[in-house]
C-alpha cells in the first residue's frame, strides 16, 4: 500500500551504514533527513511530521521556543521599541519565561504548556501585572512567529490571566489639595507639585518639561517628552503613543508657579555662572541637571509626613488632578484628554471609585429637573 503524504519513511542505507528517511509534502515534494543514528533520523522525521500535521514550514520544526525568542527581541523587538521597554522584555524572558518554556520545541507549545507557566509563576508570589506583563511579551512574540509561518496559532491568546485586582485609589480631595500645597510652600519642589496637581501629568513627563515647551503667551503646555532611566542613566525619549502627546491648557495656578520657576531658575543662573548646567529643561536639579525621580519620591513623602499629612506617592497628584477634575462634573472624555490615556476604558477603569459620587451628583441634579425635593 503507498504511504499517504506526511507520514514518511526510515532505512539504512547498505554500505554506508547511515540512517535516512524521506517524508512527502502535502505540495507533493518530498525532503530527506540524515543522520548517524536510526534515533536521530527518527527524531527529525517526527518532527517534521509534527511540522506536517500543524501546517507548518519544515524549517520550523525543530526550533525551540528559547530559540525563537533570542531571535524575537534581536531582530524585531529591539527594532520597534524604546531601549527602557527592551530591557524589560529581556528581563521576561530570561527570568521567567524560557525557564520553563525555553526548551519547548516551538511546534509542541500548546495552550495547556502556557496556562501552566502563568499558574506557576502566580504561584511564586510574582504580582499579577507582572504575570500579565509576561504573557504580553510571549503573545507578542508568538503573534510575529505567527506571521512568518513558524507556528500555525498564537496559543498565548487563549490563556486565561490571573484576576487584575488594582488599588483601590483615595480620591484627594479639595482641602487635600490645598493642604499639600500649603505643605510645600518655599521648598525646592513647590513648582513642580503644584504643576502636577494642576495639569495631571505624569512624573516622567514633568521631570522632561522643557521650557520650548511651555507657552506663557498662549497659556498651554506641550508634552511631548519624558524623563526616563535607561540603563543606569537619565534620557529624554520621546513619549509612547499620539495620545499621549498632548497640548494642554493651564490654569492660572499652574502658570504662576512655572513664571515663578523661570525666575529662581534665571537667578540661579547668574548666581552660578559657568557652573550652571544648561539643559533646557524646566525642573532641574539646583546645579540645572536632571533631577532623578526617585530624589522627588522620598523628599515628597518626606515633607508629607513632617507636614502631618497622610504619606501618599508622587504620581497619587497625577489621580489627584482627575479626581478633582471629575468631581468637579468634568466629563470622562475630557479627563482621557488630559491625562494622555490611549482609551477612555483605562480612564474609567482607573477612576471608577469616584463613580458612586457622580452618581449621587447625578440623582440631585435630577432631583432638581423634576421638583423633588
Amino acid at each position: 500500500m503507498a504511504r499517504g503524504k506526511g507520514e514518511g519513511t526510515m532505512y539504512q542505507r547498505a554500505g554506508t551504514g547511515r540512517w535516512e528517511s524521506k517524508i512527502t509534502l502535502p505540495d507533493g515534494t518530498r525532503r530527506t533527513f540524515y543522520g548517524k543514528t536510526r534515533e536521530e533520523v527518527r527524531q527529525k522525521l517526527h518532527d517534521a511530521q509534527e511540522a506536517v500535521r500543524k501546517n507548518l514550514p519544515i524549517p520550523y520544526a525543530r526550533r525551540t521556543v528559547g530559540e525563537y525568542l533570542e531571535y524575537w527581541l534581536t531582530n524585531v523587538a529591539a527594532q520597534r521599541v524604546r531601549p527602557g521597554t527592551l530591557k524589560r522584555y529581556e528581563l521576561d524572558v530570561r527570568l521567567h519565561i524560557k525557564p520553563a518554556l525555553g526548551k519547548t520545541k516551538m511546534v509542541e507549545l500548546t495552550p495547556q504548556k502556557v496556562q501552566k507557566l502563568i499558574a506557576d509563576l502566580s504561584a511564586t508570589g510574582l504580582k499579577p501585572n507582572t504575570v500579565r506583563n509576561c504573557r504580553a511579551v510571549l503573545r507578542t512574540a508568538l503573534a510575529q512567529a505567527e506571521k512568518e509561518g513558524a507556528i500555525g496559532r498564537n496559543v498565548a491568546r487563549l490563556v486565561t490571566l490571573p484576576r487584575d485586582e488594582r488599588p483601590k485609589l483615595t480620591p484627594i480631595t479639595p482641602d487635600d489639595a490645598r493642604r499639600i500645597l500649603e505643605a510645600f510652600k518655599g521648598d525646592e519642589y513647590e513648582h513642580l507639585v503644584t504643576v502636577a496637581l494642576a495639569t495631571g501629568m505624569r512624573e516622567g513627563e514633568l521631570l522632561g518639561l522643557s521650557w520650548d515647551d511651555v507657552d506663557f503667551e498662549a497659556g498651554t503646555v506641550t508634552v511631548r517628552n519624558q524623563l526616563q532611566r535607561i540603563e543606569k542613566e537619565y534620557r529624554l525619549v520621546p513619549l509612547k503613543t499620539e495620545k499621549s502627546r498632548r497640548t494642554l491648557a493651564l490654569p492660572k495656578v499652574a502658570l504662576d508657579a512655572l513664571r515663578a520657576q523661570k525666575v529662581k531658575q534665571a537667578e540661579r543662573r547668574l548666581l552660578l555662572g559657568p557652573r550652571w548646567i544648561d539643559t533646557g529643561l524646566v525642573f532641574t536639579t539646583a546645579l540645572g541637571n536632571y533631577v532623578h525621580a526617585s530624589v522627588i519620591t522620598h523628599h515628597f513623602r518626606k515633607k508629607l509626613l513632617a507636614a502631618g499629612l497622610a504619606p501618599m506617592p508622587f504620581h497619587q497628584l497625577r489621580h489627584g488632578a482627575a479626581s478633582l477634575l471629575l468631581a468637579r462634573g468634568i466629563s470622562m472624555r475630557s479627563v482621557m484628554e488630559q491625562l494622555g490615556h490611549s482609551q477612555i476604558g483605562l480612564t474609567m477603569n482607573t477612576y471608577s471609585h469616584i463613580a458612586p459620587e457622580l452618581l449621587r451628583e447625578n440623582a440631585a441634579q435630577l432631583d432638581v429637573v423634576l421638583g423633588g425635593t
